[in-house]
C-alpha cells in the first residue's frame, strides 16, 4: 500500500514539475510573441531574439502550449478526487464567472484588455521605425525572377552580381531562401541587388541623362516609378514612366540633370 502511495506521489510530483517548467517556457514565448514585430518586418529584416527567429519562437510557443494541454489532462486525472471536491464549492462558480467575464470583455474589446492589445500593436509598430522596410508586403517570398520582372531588372545581371559576391542563388529561389542559404537577411540581398543595378545604370549614363527614361532613373536611385512620379509632382513636374528625361525636361522648362537631381530628394 505504501509503495502504491509513493508511486502515486512521485507521479504527481513529476507531472507538477513538468507543468511548472512547461509553463515557464510558455510564459517566455508569450512575452516574445507579444513584443515581436509583424511578420512582414521580422522576415524581411531577419529579426531574432536570443538567437531564435520569429518562426522558431512561434514553434516553441505552439509546442509548449500543446504540452500544457497534455500535462493538464494528466494532472487532472492524478488529482481528480480533490479537484472534484473543489468543483462543488462556491470558489469554483466564482472562478468560472471571472474567466467568462474576462473572455467576453476581451472579445468585446473592453478595457483593460483592449489597452493590453493596443500596447502590443504599438510595440509591434515601433519595430517598423527601427528595422528596414520591405519594398512591398512579404517581398521576401518573391522569387528572384519575379523581382527582376517587377522592377524591370536584367535577371542575368543580378545573378552575375550575386555570384561575384559569393552568394549562391537561382532564378526560382525566393529572397528568403537565398538569404537563409547564405546566412544573410532578405533586406541584405535586396540592397546588394539595388546597389549593383544602380552601379550598372550609373556606368551606362555616359551617353547622357537625356536619353534615360524616367523608369531607368528611378531604378538608378533604388525607387519605384510611383515614388519618383510622386516626388516630381510635388515639384510641379509632370512625367510618364517611359518618357525620356530630355522629353520631360523640355515640356517642364528644366534640364534633364535637374530632373535627376529632384528624384532622390
Amino acid at each position: 500500500m505504501e509503495k502504491k502511495s509513493a508511486k502515486s506521489c512521485n507521479s504527481r510530483v513529476f507531472v507538477s514539475l513538468l507543468l511548472f517548467y512547461t509553463l515557464m517556457v510558455l510564459i517566455i514565448s508569450s512575452v516574445v510573441l507579444y513584443i515581436m514585430p509583424y511578420g512582414r518586418v521580422a522576415y524581411w529584416s531577419g529579426w531574432r531574439l536570443l538567437g531564435l527567429s520569429k518562426d522558431q519562437w512561434e514553434a516553441v510557443h505552439v509546442i509548449s502550449g500543446i504540452g500544457m494541454v497534455i500535462l493538464a489532462v494528466w494532472h487532472t486525472i492524478l488529482n481528480w478526487k480533490p479537484l472534484k471536491n473543489y468543483l462543488v464549492k462556491m470558489e469554483s462558480l466564482v472562478s468560472a464567472v471571472v474567466v467568462v467575464i474576462c473572455t467576453a470583455a476581451t472579445i468585446a474589446g473592453l478595457p483593460p484588455f483592449s489597452t493590453i492589445i493596443n500596447i502590443e500593436q504599438e510595440i509591434k509598430k515601433s519595430w517598423e521605425r527601427r528595422l528596414p522596410a520591405a519594398p512591398l508586403p512579404h517581398a521576401e517570398l518573391m522569387t528572384l525572377k519575379e523581382l527582376c520582372l517587377k522592377d524591370d531588372i536584367p535577371l542575368q545581371t543580378v545573378l552575375s552580381v550575386l555570384h561575384q559576391n559569393g552568394i549562391s542563388a537561382s532564378p526560382d529561389e525566393t529572397l528568403k531562401e537565398i538569404a537563409e542559404n547564405n546566412h544573410l537577411t532578405p533586406a541584405m540581398v535586396y540592397n546588394l541587388i539595388k546597389r549593383a543595378v544602380r552601379r550598372t545604370y550609373t556606368t551606362g549614363m555616359r551617353v547622357g541623362f537625356g536619353r534615360m527614361t524616367l523608369k531607368e532613373a528611378c531604378l538608378m536611385n533604388g525607387l519605384t516609378v510611383d515614388e519618383c512620379i510622386e516626388k516630381l509632382q510635388k515639384k510641379g513636374i509632370v512625367a510618364l514612366p517611359d518618357e525620356t528625361l530630355r522629353s520631360i525636361a523640355a515640356k517642364n522648362g528644366v534640364l534633364p540633370r535637374d530632373i535627376v537631381a529632384m528624384i532622390p530628394q
